[in-house]
């Protein structure tokens, strides 16, 4: 029984939100977008060191 609670789910966001809300409104209207003509560039990351 103890097993039982260690056991981990890996379930989807999606799951959790319903279909009809507005975020997948927002999501498909960024999607759309030309982000690199609005003047956005990718990010790299800088790898930290730490001492």
């Amino acid at each position: 029984m103890v097993q039982d609670r260690l056991k981990i789910q890996m379930r989807s966001l999606e799951e959790f939100i319903d279909k009809q809300n507005t975020v997948y409104f927002v999501d498909a209207f960024v999607e759309q977008l030309e982000l690199d003509n609005l003047g956005f560039e990718i990010a790299t990351l800088k790898k930290i060191t730490y001492v």
